[in-house]
């Protein structure tokens, strides 16, 4: 009779438990998987600032006519997919900077090439830090003459030169120093650029020169000329200064002999008007003196005619008493005969100095 061995049942169920437990994890990893691909194979999100075109694997191949707007989800069987174009502005920047160069692939719209070398009409090779802003107008044209990707960017810049060329290259180095010249060139090369532009879906917006440099042979051309410039522009200046300044001493004479001539004008007119006021107070005066003088003499005419009337003698005698009195300090009259004069009668005393009259 044969024995069961035991261990080698065990191991047996063992076996089979962990080969039911992968075949499930696969089986839930497999379908996990087949989830997300479907998923990602059935929807294509378009960001708000692009566009798309539809291209498929099968048939159907490139859509020629439709461009599917941003912002939304479109459904995508398997094999369909789509093409993006930017419909913002697109910068394309020409320098040397390599923080500007970094920026390359981080910021969306941003193209970043060397600095340009654009030879001047007198042969001079100057370079040049120039910007050009631009943008998509039709998809549908980018793709067909530039191709499905990035391809429209190199599409550009190999119009970018010629343009240039034709434009500031025509302007002799000497002139690139005139805002206005450079100006109008980059307004030109804008225009031309959209000449080449339009036709394949693409419009220019702007050409900026943000920075231009001459070779040193030229720079050691522009100090001497520099130099030149400022020592005529100084004496220039010199003799302006020297003109001004004697024009001004001509004014400042001219005021001084203005100055003069008004001050012997407002002289002359004070003197005429003190000489009225003097005459006038002179006049004024000799008519008050006259007034004075004839109420003076009308006055002593009647102390006159007083004199002459009634008393006139006595007053007159007092009058001549007073001025005798005045120079004589004593007079000694006999008082005690009969030939004496007695001091207290007046009659008497009058008569003895021949007074006409007496007292009554």
């Amino acid at each position: 009779m044969a024995k069961m061995n035991l261990g080698d049942r065990n191991y047996g169920s063992i076996s089979s438990g962990f080969r039911k437990l992968i075949i499930g994890t696969g089986i839930t990893v497999g379908l996990g998987l087949a989830a997300i691909m479907g998923y990602d194979s059935t929807f294509t999100y378009i960001k708000p600032n692009e566009v798309g075109i539809k291209q498929s694997k099968f048939s159907e191949g490139l859509d020629k006519k439709n461009i599917y707007r941003g912002g939304e989800m479109y459904c995508t069987p398997p094999g369909v997919t789509f093409h993006t174009f930017p419909t913002t502005k697109i910068t394309l920047d020409f320098n040397d900077r390599k923080m500007e160069a970094d920026l390359e692939g981080k910021v969306a719209g941003y193209d970043h090439e060397p600095a340009l070398k654009i030879p001047s009409s007198d042969g001079f090779q100057n370079t040049f830090e120039i910007t050009i802003i631009y943008h998509i107008t039709d998809a549908q044209r980018v793709r067909e003459n530039s191709g499905i990707g990035e391809g429209y960017k190199e599409y550009v810049k190999t119009k970018v030169g010629p343009a240039l060329l034709k434009t500031i290259g025509v302007i002799p180095a000497e002139g690139l120093i005139t805002v206005t010249k450079r100006i109008d060139a980059t307004r030109a090369a804008a225009v031309m650029l959209s000449g080449e532009l339009t036709p394949v879906g693409m419009d220019v917006d702007d050409v900026l020169i943000r920075k231009f440099s001459y070779p040193e042979s030229y720079q050691a051309k522009i100090h001497a000329t520099v130099l030149q410039e400022q020592l005529g522009v100084t004496r220039i200046e010199q003799r302006k200064a020297a003109e001004r300044e004697a024009e001004v001493k001509k004014i400042d004479s001219q005021g001084l002999a203005n100055v003069e001539v008004e001050k012997q004008r407002a002289k002359s007119l004070v003197q005429t008007i003190t000489a009225g006021y003097q005459n006038y107070q002179n006049t004024k005066n000799a008519e008050g003196e006259l007034l004075v003088k004839k109420a003076e003499a009308e006055g002593q005419r009647q102390v006159n005619l007083a004199y002459e009337g009634a008393g006139a003698e006595r007053i007159l005698g007092v009058q001549m008493a007073k001025t005798t009195a005045s120079a004589i300090k004593h007079i000694y009259v006999e008082s005690c005969k009969d030939a004496g004069a007695n001091p207290l009668d007046l009659t008497e005393m009058l008569s003895k100095f021949t007074a006409r009259g007496g007292a009554k």
